[in-house]
């Protein structure tokens, strides 16, 4: 059962009478392991360690696609290009352009993707798109934004501050993610859609 409120998002899982003692757990490593009680050992014992691939940790990447290869988002690069040539993608992904707060900033949309780690998040319910990024942009911590309908009432506006964690950029799926931009990046952007 998936569940979601201005408290946390979570998913619960019930488990029918006379079944095992099981359960899933998050590792600090970002894997999600399946795990059942042994009442003749009297210890937890993984069943399942669940991850995708090489990309799939909990912020390994700036941002991965569906191989085992990582990519900054466009508008950014690796803080560590050497690491990067070396398939050592710990360092994260730093902006090309500074962001100056009131002085032309933006948002430019990623869409089919994982959004961000939810450690750093704000909900607001029942605003439109546009409601929602002028909310954003009044902000300067603010950095991205997201509409999405999780309570199924026309969704709700999902505000990120600080760094941007644990994206993906899922293939024929995933969410729009509006990502706050410096003047100069957007103004690359419209210069490469002219010169097309």
């Amino acid at each position: 059962m998936f569940i979601s409120s201005l408290e946390g998002v979570y998913y619960s899982f019930k488990v029918v009478d006379q079944s095992p003692l099981t359960r899933f757990v998050v590792t600090q490593d970002g894997f999600i392991q399946y795990l059942t009680w042994s009442k003749n050992s009297n210890e937890w014992l993984v069943m399942v360690t669940l991850q995708r691939d090489g990309s799939d940790g909990y912020g390994d990447c700036g941002n991965c696609n569906d191989g085992p290869k990582c990519e900054c988002l466009k508008g950014f690069r690796p803080m560590s290009p050497e690491n990067w040539a070396r398939v050592d993608w710990s360092s994260e992904c730093v902006r090309k352009w500074e962001l100056d707060c009131g002085n032309g900033d933006g948002f430019v949309k990623y869409g089919g993707m994982k959004l961000p780690d939810y450690s750093h998040l704000a909900a607001s319910r029942n605003l439109s798109i546009w409601e929602c990024e002028a909310v954003c942009l009044r902000n300067c911590s603010r950095m991205a934004f997201s509409k999405i309908d999780i309570h199924g009432n026309g969704g709700d506006c999902l505000l990120w501050f600080g760094d941007l964690l644990d994206m993906r950029d899922f293939e024929g799926g995933g969410d729009d993610l509006y990502i706050r931009m410096a003047k100069a990046e957007l103004e690359a952007i419209a210069d490469a859609k002219r010169n097309r």
